[in-house]
């Protein structure tokens, strides 16, 4: 008995020397909390408002970009010498894509021009290339606006056309559109039909001084050789908000009416809400305009310009169209007699009281009197 007693002790020694196992173990959830920190390290980050890039959009050709749709200023507003321009980049492939972001897995353009030109004839294009656009990408939708402001101002009482174009490199964005505007060997020809991104600039005609407008084209006696002419006219200092034009054709049965249109010029292109007439051919046509603006509750208008006259001949008069030219040479007096009737240049066409709201009244024109040589007014 004394021996064992001996012998246990001994035992407990030789296997504490020896490191054997014993019952004490280690806690696992000790070993997790030493890896914890790692495994939510991405999870637990704060969020930032910068995009993630996941990878670099890979775009070739313009194939890889979306559209460029809708402007403003349009519809002829009238605008400040510095308009604020927005224009909209519709990106198709946006909802292609399964990121968080998908704005950075798309292409967009990283540059863009305005191409500008001036009515009536929309012939002298010129674009300013954008600097810092503000931009503001939505999260839930392929739209992304853009808005610039322009710097230098553009020209005081014009009309303007506008388009944006997108450039990626060497490849431009939203070319459908601005292809209709140029005219050069890179775009289709000019066109004066296209009328979206059209508007007006400023100093706006106040109240009791709207400008009168001036008549350019025809000009006083011009013969033209359609019956759906092109009437431009136009005003210096201030821009009226509407015009009010009125033909009157006395040959053609009194022929009379009037419209009233926002551009400074008539013709088909620019006619809404009417089918644009078919002038009377042969025969002499007498036109006038007018500058409007609003006023609180009604409509001002200033003074009607001066009264012109052109000859429609589409090709088919049977008579050569008349001119108002001088004559070549001055009969010479062969004696005390009465001179032999001259004809005299009587100028423009004079205003009387005219047809503002009735065709039943005529307008007058300075006639030559045959015997004396000198100019009176009489009723056409």
């Amino acid at each position: 008995m004394k021996t064992l007693l001996l012998i246990f002790p001994l035992l407990i020694l030789l296997l504490t020397a020896c490191n054997l196992p014993t019952t004490t173990r280690q806690n696992p959830v000790s070993q997790q909390k030493t890896q914890l920190p790692e495994i939510i390290k991405d999870a637990t980050a704060t969020p930032t408002t910068q995009p993630v890039v996941i990878a670099t959009p890979s775009c070739p050709n313009v194939q890889s970009f979306g559209n460029l749709i809708g402007v403003s200023p349009e519809d002829l507003s009238l605008q400040p010498l510095n308009p604020q321009f927005t224009w909209y980049y519709s990106a198709q492939q946006f909802w292609n894509t399964e990121s968080a972001d998908p704005w950075a897995e798309i292409c967009i353009p990283d540059s863009y021009e305005l191409y500008f030109s001036t009515g009536p004839g929309f012939t002298n294009e010129f674009s300013v290339q954008v600097t810092n656009p503000t931009s503001t990408y939505p999260s839930n939708s392929s739209v992304l606006p853009l808005v610039w402001v322009i710097s230098p101002a553009l020209e005081p009482v014009k009309v303007y056309r506008w388009l944006p174009v997108g450039h990626y490199g060497m490849i431009d964005i939203g070319t459908s559109k601005i292809a209709n505007l140029h005219d050069d060997s890179k775009w289709l020809p000019v066109s004066d039909q296209w009328q979206q991104g059209v508007f007006r600039t400023g100093p706006a005609c106040a109240s009791g001084s709207i400008d009168i407008p001036g008549l350019l084209i025809p000009a006083e006696g011009e013969a033209v050789y359609t019956r759906q002419p092109k009437l431009i006219w136009e005003t210096t200092t201030c821009m009226p908000l509407r015009y009010q034009l009125q033909i009157l054709s006395p040959q053609v049965g009194n022929l009379w009416f009037q419209v009233q249109t926002n551009y400074p010029w008539w013709s088909r292109y620019t006619t809404t809400g009417s089918i644009f007439p078919q002038l009377p051919d042969c025969s002499r046509i007498y036109w006038k305009v007018k500058g409007g603006v609003d006023t609180i509750g009604s409509q001002e208008w200033g003074e009607w310009s001066e009264v012109r006259s052109f000859y429609v001949n589409s090709g088919s008069c049977p008579t050569p169209t008349p001119t108002s030219a001088l004559p070549t040479r001055t009969p010479t007096r062969t004696s005390t007699a009465t001179p032999e009737p001259v004809g005299v240049d009587c100028g423009s066409i004079k205003d009387s009281m005219i047809c503002d709201n009735h065709p039943a009244c005529y307008w007058k024109k300075n006639l030559s009197n045959p015997s004396a040589g000198t100019c009176e007014s009489n009723s056409l």
